[in-house]
């Protein structure tokens, strides 16, 4: 079908893609322009969004009306690639620039007028031969660009240009469909590009005819149901035909039963039949538009009432298994198309084209001269993913290790395919679960992804939901759990919840699913409503989606300090929000009690307490909520050497949990990495310099040392484990730092796993995140332990039945003494170093070089295979007995020393100098 003019929306709302004339944004004369034409184009203010009417209204003193426009062209690889810019937008000074020869005159009315300068298209856009214009593209503004003209729905505008051949076209009604209301009329209209014969039809009975370039026929709209509306043109043996339906529409949709069991979103029923749903409260009417009815709005396409006013359905048969179906929800009295929240592919003309094949082979193709806006997309028979992982048991999550990745940052392909390609990588690292930043749809593609909009669809820029899928299957296959992170404090546009009651940017007083305004002073985007059941019941099966269909292991809630109601209470205690919380981890614990549940919470202190605490409610056996544990600044300033180095509130202990269920980190993706402090501002004392690139890569140990093995469980964030150096606010040149550039996507070092110092701190972080895993004292089941790790020597302690264990390190830029803390005289071994010592003075000081770790266990355990580096012993050698002038090979840099109290043995059997 062909269109006389198309508006072609933004990435935020989706409008009815065939207006009324008389809701036309823009026209032209001629007509049909060619890019060789010269073309007056007419724009409405008052139509669109009419924002542009509040600018000094209606016209005193002269135009105030300014186009930014290009062209869509052959060249052009989207709706948002315009060509051929002619202004830039305002801004920096440079308004007249921006405001040269792009001034459109007031008409009559509201109406202004723009002639390109008085040249064709081609000239005016500068198009060359070479190059077909296939749209002309615009947004109207005031002089300095704060008020902006667009679609009904804050789309771009775009008209067609023609190529020069025969054609006609309906311009009344102005699309494929429209829906009317009993007893209207409506002025039926064709165009043409030249004179010909023209006929219009309606349901098959001619109803006007003539010869010329236009013909027009009042159609009185006396019955209920769908006209079918037909214009031909005819003119030396070449016939050109458009067609629109105008849709009657009746009081009330039908009331009929749904079957039995049918849920909001998708139900395949088998046998090419899928039943679709969809709720809808305070709407008149839905129907559904996709690749099943040619995108055509009609009486069949109508959805029925359940019953209740407010749920609508349709059964949809003859469906093909395996072949992809597009669709959209359209709905009334609003005119506006929604995709289906429960959608699990979402398809989006402006972002997709930057989508590689090799991330998401076979893409379904954007149905761009249907519809505009997010496009759900649902697939009958599609055969079932091959799961192999039934023997997967999720490991303790007390004694979690952790990995933080955000898929974009973590290769430059960002896919889930080079995560799964990497699993040798990170099964070698030691880690127990894999956490997954964001990985539902969110706007755009270039993303930390706490920006949702679509909560049961895989974001399409890392891959497709298999892809996820095998990725899962693979990490369970080693052992490895994944948890997602989730996002339900708010939503971005264009969610279809939001986008239903969207009213001049801002939501309806009342909105089923979201607050108008958040009752809390930290928000981002679009604010959750808690308290209705609606969203409750969003999030739950929200979370049975990916738990069932996915796999997933656990959920990392984002920001659940946003969940509650009530103004002012913030951070403060808040009884509804600890109600809510409780309610989610007990519908999540009742269908599994292994699932882990990880909360951001920054909260009240008791609240926190009292989360951490609760093991679930009527019968469930529930692991409990752990808490997301930020000790970032205490690591940071140990790092650099600084007197502010308490790192004890990564203890559970620290925050009154009866239970190990602190998620503590040194880093995450929202703090700045420890190694870039370190360079930038590490302390110096002497020939010691933390801010040196070696040896701020050595402390690095340290850091993972009292990290992971402190108990509970712990995170890494990605590529702490290589020494990651750019802050978190460099941009994506990968050289300026800024603040603006904190979400930027960061430089991708895969090159540093091959440089020897930092190798050798991923090999360590490895061995000991497989001790924590292996070595019962360092677990849940330690019978005592102790921390003192207040100050610049730290250590902690631990007793099991299997074998105590010691961790003892200077965070100091200079030496200093300090009693390890043996729990036993006797044998014990240095883990990373392979080496044994005999122990007879329990109370006797060691000297420690700065920067120097041990840890020790009273069991041999097998020495870790770590990268060889070279080690500069200058001014950190404090040795002391007899074995002062021996020279030695030294592991990690800090210099293991014989000490008062300890047997030496110069042959090196005993001593603590050497390393394999």
């Amino acid at each position: 079908m062909k269109t006389f003019f198309q508006l072609a929306l933004g990435a935020c709302l989706t409008s009815m893609v065939g207006l009324d004339l008389n809701a036309q944004i823009v026209w032209t004369e001629p007509a049909f322009p060619t890019a060789d034409d010269q073309v007056t184009l007419y724009y409405d203010i008052a139509e669109g969004n009419g924002a542009l009417l509040s600018a000094n209204p209606p016209f005193p003193g002269g135009p105030f009306v300014y186009a930014h426009t290009g062209v869509i062209t052959s060249q052009s690889t989207s709706p948002a690639d315009w060509q051929h810019v002619q202004n830039p937008w305002p801004g920096n000074g440079n308004l007249s620039e921006a405001n040269n020869g792009n001034v459109l005159i007031p008409v009559e009315g509201t109406v202004h007028s723009f002639d390109f300068g008085g040249l064709t298209l081609a000239e005016y856009y500068g198009v060359g031969a070479g190059e077909t214009i296939e749209q002309l593209a615009f947004v109207f503004r005031n002089a300095n660009g704060s008020i902006v003209g667009k679609t009904s729905d804050e789309g771009d505008i775009f008209y067609n240009v023609s190529d020069g051949s025969f054609e006609v076209a309906l311009t009344s009604p102005s699309g494929s469909s429209v829906l009317e209301t009993l007893g209207n009329t409506v002025t039926l209209q064709a165009q043409a590009t030249q004179p010909c014969d023209l006929t219009l039809h309606v349901n098959g009975e001619l109803v006007a005819s003539g010869m010329g370039t236009s013909l027009s026929h009042d159609l009185v709209l006396d019955n209920t149901g769908d006209y079918n509306v037909t214009t031909t043109g005819t003119v030396d043996g070449s016939s050109s035909t458009d067609e629109a339906v105008v849709v009657v529409l009746p009081d009330a949709p039908p009331v009929t039963t749904p079957p039995t069991g049918m849920v909001d979103g998708i139900n395949h029923l088998g046998d090419g039949t899928v039943v679709l749903q969809w709720t809808a409260p305070y709407k008149d009417f839905v129907f559904v538009v996709g690749d099943f009815n040619d995108w055509t709005l009609s009486t069949a396409s109508m959805m029925h009432d359940v019953g209740n006013g407010e749920t609508f359905w349709i059964e949809l048969t003859d469906l093909v298994p395996g072949q992809d179906y597009r669709y959209q929800y359209h709905i009334m009295p609003d005119d506006i198309r929604v995709a289906d929240a429960y959608a699990e592919v979402i398809l989006d003309q402006w972002n997709d084209p930057w989508i590689t094949e090799s991330t998401y082979p076979n893409m379904p193709v954007y149905p761009v001269n249907h519809t505009a806006g997010p496009v759900s997309v649902f697939t009958p028979g599609e055969a079932p993913f091959a799961w192999t992982d039934d023997n997967f048991e999720r490991p303790d999550q007390e004694n979690l290790v952790i990995y933080e990745l955000l898929v974009r940052d973590f290769s430059e392909d960002r896919s889930f395919q080079f995560i799964l390609d990497s699993l040798d990588y990170l099964e070698s690292l030691g880690i127990q679960a894999l956490e997954l930043m964001p990985v539902n749809e969110f706007n755009g593609n270039d993303s930390w992804g706490y920006n949702p909009t679509f909560y049961f669809a895989v974001d399409k820029a890392y891959g497709t939901k298999d892809d996820l899928k095998a990725l899962v299957d693979a990490c369970h296959a080693r052992g490895i759990a994944v948890i997602l992170d989730v996002v339900y404090n708010h939503a971005d546009q264009p969610n279809p919840f939001i986008t239903m009651y969207w009213e001049d940017w801002t939501v309806l007083p009342y909105n089923p699913w979201f607050n108008v305004s958040a009752p809390h002073s930290f928000t981002w985007f679009y604010d959750w409503n808690h308290g209705t059941a609606r969203t409750r019941d969003f999030v739950k099966r929200n979370l049975d989606h990916w738990v069932e269909n996915y796999h997933i292991d656990g959920f990392r809630w984002d920001f659940t300090q946003g969940l509650v109601q009530q103004q002012g209470v913030d951070g403060g205690y808040n009884a509804q929000r600890i109600q809510w919380l409780k309610e989610y981890g007990d519908h999540v614990w009742a269908q599994d009690p292994t699932v882990y549940m990880i909360l951001e919470h920054w909260c009240d202190f008791n609240e926190e307490m009292e989360l951490a605490n609760y093991n679930g409610a009527n019968g469930v056996n529930s692991p409990g909520f752990m808490l997301w544990t930020n000790a970032t600044h205490g690591y940071q300033e140990a790092s650099m050497g600084y007197s502010g180095n308490d790192i004890g509130w990564a203890n559970f202990q620290s925050h009154s949990f009866q239970d190990r269920h602190a998620v503590a980190y040194a880093e995450s993706h929202d703090e700045e990495r420890l190694m870039y402090k370190n360079l930038q501002f590490g302390n110096t004392n002497g020939d010691y310099d933390a801010s040196d690139e070696t040896i701020a890569l050595r402390r690095q140990q340290l850091t993972m040392a009292f990290n992971l093995l402190m108990p509970g469980p712990r995170m890494i964030w990605q590529f702490e484990e290589l020494g990651y150096d750019y802050s978190i606010n460099t941009c994506s040149d990968g050289v300026t730092v800024s603040p603006d550039c904190r979400v930027a996507a960061k430089p991708v070092r895969w090159d540093y796993y091959s440089q020897p110092e930092r190798k050798h701190l991923y090999d360590v972080s490895g061995a000991l995140a497989a001790l924590k895993r292996d070595y019962p004292a360092f677990g849940p089941d330690a019978t005592w332990f102790n921390l003192d790790v207040g100050s610049y020597g730290k250590r902690m302690r631990f007793e099991h039945s299997a074998g105590d264990a010691v961790v003892v390190g200077n965070y100091k830029t200079t030496g200093i003494d300090m009693v390890p803390g043996f729990t036993h005289t006797g044998t014990w071994h240095d883990f990373l170093s392979g080496e044994s010592i005999n122990v007879t003075d329990l109370d006797a000081a060691m000297p420690f070089a700065p920067g120097e770790l041990h840890v020790y266990t009273d069991t041999p355990l097998d020495t870790p295979v770590l990268q060889e580096i070279d080690v500069d012993l200058d001014g950190q050698l404090a040795s002391e007995g007899d074995c002062n002038d021996q020279d030695a090979t030294v592991y990690t840099g800090a210099v293991d020393i014989a000490l008062d109290g300890i047997d030496q043995d110069c042959d090196g059997e005993d001593a603590l100098t050497s390393v394999p």
